[in-house]
């Protein structure tokens, strides 16, 4: 965790969690939308393979992206286990 840390310092952007159902959903905006498209929206669907890359690191790199991209970014967070197994 000491890497989302790290770049959570580096993010400009807000970034709200919303709750959508039972899911949490992180919508990064950045300070400076793109000129060309400010309409437009990144939906980060990540993997992780159930054991890693939610939460905390989703709703960083949701922010990373959202700052390099210069676009509102979107990315759900998905339930890991062992409180949730594999369905």
């Amino acid at each position: 965790l000491a890497i989302v840390a790290h770049m959570a310092g580096m993010i400009t952007s807000t970034i709200e969690d919303v709750s959508v159902g039972t899911t949490v959903v992180y919508v990064a905006t950045p300070t400076e939308l793109r000129a060309n498209g400010a309409d437009a929206v990144c939906l980060d669907i990540h993997g992780g393979g159930l054991y890693q890359g939610g939460g905390p690191m989703a709703r960083a790199v949701a922010g990373l992206v959202a700052d390099s991209r210069r676009m509102v970014t979107v990315s759900p967070d998905y339930r890991m286990p062992p409180e949730h197994p594999f369905p």
